[in-house]
């Protein structure tokens, strides 16, 4: 993994220096448990930048506050990276990838920090000079049930480009209340069953949390009961695929609250 010292190659110490005053939109900056996917449990620092690439926010979004750009607070990566205090680090939206400007944070948190970074993305948008400084990309396409779509070729292209050493998960948010979500997520491992196999991705199922609906920890454990249910079928149909269904353990643990 490039370090920081070789942040602006052939550039000169004022490059960065400017680098360090670029500024984004930050929603929040906060620590806690990563609560989803194959990394949960592990302690993490969020960087949550705000707006989204999406045309409206999903139905099941749980940080609407961060879908508009203006809903964040203008920091300069250097103000960002001084309250970061753990070595894992998570930059999160909205949909982090709509800013240029996170390349040069990555590259700053390598050098200042040594950080090991995930980025979260809805999969929309794919930057190639980021995935160098980048170890893990937890991308999750939009459902039908989320009110929006996905294109396949830039999940296809994270697939080819950056999923070696295990370095990405495909996570699907799953509406288990109809079949239609099923159906998208069974085409897709159809269509890229070879890539994922041999690229070792992890495929991740998640439950849907019905936001609209005051929050009930029996609900929402019988829906993931229902998910594991479709994770079954799915996996007895591509046992070679790495597919795993996990709830989100931060609302088992807290219920909605924003982090803890």
């Amino acid at each position: 993994m490039p370090r920081g010292d070789s942040i602006m190659v052939n550039s000169s110490a004022q490059a960065y220096q400017d680098a360090l005053n670029y500024v984004l939109p930050i929603s929040e900056i906060f620590e806690s448990i990563q609560g989803e996917g194959v990394r949960t449990g592990a302690q993490h620092t969020f960087i949550r930048i705000a707006g989204c690439s999406m045309p409206q926010p999903c139905k099941w979004c749980d940080t609407k506050f961060a879908f508009k750009e203006d809903a964040g607070r203008q920091l300069t990566l250097r103000e960002i990276v001084s309250l970061v205090h753990l070595r894992d680090v998570v930059i999160t939206g909205g949909e982090p990838l709509v800013h240029p400007r996170v390349r040069e944070l990555c590259m700053i948190l390598k050098d200042l920090n040594e950080a090991d970074i995930t980025i979260e993305t809805n999969g929309t948008i794919y930057r190639d000079a980021i995935r160098n400084y980048v170890d893990f990309f937890s991308i999750s396409p939009k459902l039908s049930s989320s009110g929006n779509t996905f294109d396949p070729r830039v999940i296809q292209t994270y697939l080819e480009r950056c999923s070696y050493w295990f370095k990405v998960q495909i996570k699907f948010v799953i509406d288990t209340r109809t079949d239609a979500d099923e159906k998208e997520v069974d085409s897709f491992l159809s269509a890229f069953q070879s890539l994922l196999e041999l690229s070792g991705a992890y495929v991740v199922f998640q439950p849907m949390d019905d936001i609209e609906k005051k929050f009930a920890l029996d609900e929402y454990v019988e829906v993931y009961r229902d998910l594991i249910e479709v994770g079954s079928s799915a996996t007895a149909k591509y046992p070679k695929v790495r597919i795993q269904c996990l709830p989100q353990m931060h609302k088992i643990l807290w219920g909605r609250k924003p982090h803890c």
